[in-house]
């Protein structure tokens, strides 16, 4: 079961990602913010990667050179690995029981 504040997180993400591409930050750090309170919420994890994809993009990319395309993709990867560890130890804790 999604939590509230996750699923409120989520549908604030969508709106913001729907309206802009100037708001593509806004919905990123809303959905991070939704799959910490709910690591397993898959719908949530979807539009993550799919809005990363996106800022990825060299046609959505508002920066200059290629090295600064480079370093705001790294930093979109490197913002998941505290919510990817709770991921896996959530994963290992459902094997053990």
């Amino acid at each position: 079961m999604t939590s509230l504040d996750a699923y409120r997180l989520y549908s604030e993400a969508r709106s913001a990602y729907a309206a802009s591409t100037r708001t593509y930050a806004e919905a990123r750090d809303k959905l991070r913010a939704a799959v910490t309170l709910d690591v397993k919420y898959a719908q949530a994890w979807a539009l993550l990667g799919k809005l990363d994809a996106r800022m990825a993009a060299p046609a959505t990319f508002s920066g200059g050179s290629l090295s600064e395309l480079r370093a705001e993709t790294t930093e979109h990867n490197t913002g998941y690995r505290g919510v990817m560890d709770r991921l896996v130890e959530t994963c290992r804790d459902r094997r053990a029981a």
